[in-house]
């Protein structure tokens, strides 16, 4: 990834930027969204990511975090208090 100087993190000042931080904000808010939801972040973009990849048909209300769906192995098993 270029950077216009800097740390890695300064990556969304070059001309890449803008798409690398809107994709960097959207995955962070599915994962944030998953854990108020009570799953498991990694075992939910899994499952999310091979129904992308096995399914054309999916609908996306299908695989939000909230959505009835979700399988139980996405499911925290220890509850936040």
């Amino acid at each position: 990834m270029e950077t216009s100087g800097g740390t890695r993190g300064q990556a969304e000042t070059t001309e890449k930027g803008p798409v690398f931080t809107k994709s960097s904000a959207a995955i962070y808010s599915l994962i944030q969204t998953a854990m108020e939801n009570d799953l498991n972040p990694q075992a939910y973009l899994k499952y999310v990511f091979k129904q992308i990849q096995q399914r054309n048909d999916i609908g996306v209300g299908k695989m939000l975090p909230w959505a009835e769906e979700i399988p139980e192995n996405c499911k925290m098993l220890i509850k936040r208090s």
